[in-house]
């Protein structure tokens, strides 16, 4: 029996949620929400549930508009090395060391 799987180095930073639009290698649409942690994060808040399921979105991001560009383009020249030229895509991400980070507040 084969078995196929994917293993991928951990990165530990704010997720997104990112929807491209892409026609002859530019990108024409770029959306990007941003993930709360999952309870399975190691930053996420005491009591959750130890999942990866998402449960809420912000959009749009309040990531800075530089560390969206550098995304935006680093997304484009992954999709065109996987063969990617035209089409919708949904797009998983997280940023290393990004200047935004996920802090609960209290709000009444």
């Amino acid at each position: 029996m084969l078995v196929k799987y994917v293993i991928e180095r951990y990165c530990d930073g704010s997720e997104l949620d990112i929807n491209v639009v892409m026609i002859d290698d530019e990108i024409i649409l770029f959306e990007a929400s941003d993930d709360f942690p999952k309870g399975a994060d190691s930053n996420a808040v005491q009591g959750t549930v130890g999942t990866f399921i998402e449960v809420a979105h912000v959009l749009p991001t309040a990531l800075p508009q530089n560390e969206q560009n550098i995304l935006q383009e680093d997304l484009r020249q992954s999709l065109i090395r996987m063969g990617f030229h035209d089409g919708f895509f949904h797009i998983e991400a997280r940023i290393e060391w990004s200047s935004m980070a996920y802090r609960p507040s209290r709000v009444f």
